[in-house]
């Protein structure tokens, strides 16, 4: 599976894998701080909290600068509002070349 990952952000142009780099990043680090807090807080938090801290996050990180990160978010809210689906934000298909048409 890492190797399919390695060669499709191979494909990927360059600004968008950095940007899709940081919401790797992002996203992982989001479901960490989840992990460690239903394993030592014993704090479960349902997926559309998650899901919305990711989205808040990413907002941050955006005015903090990651503009790679940025312009990623602004090609897929495009692309979703394009193919009249204004549904989650967060999927690599429009990146990664996996809109079939």
């Amino acid at each position: 599976m890492s190797c399919n990952y390695c060669h499709r952000l191979a494909r990927v142009p360059s600004n968008d894998a950095k940007g899709l780099r940081s919401l790797i990043m992002l996203v992982v680090w989001e479901i960490w701080l989840d992990r460690n807090a239903r394993i030592f807080k014993h704090k479960e938090t349902p997926c559309p909290m998650v899901i919305s801290r990711i989205k808040n996050q990413a907002n941050s990180w955006k005015v903090a600068g990651a503009k790679y990160l940025a312009a990623l978010l602004a090609k897929w809210f495009l692309f979703s509002l394009l193919d009249g689906r204004f549904s989650n934000l967060f999927f690599a298909r429009p990146v990664l070349g996996l809109v079939q048409r």
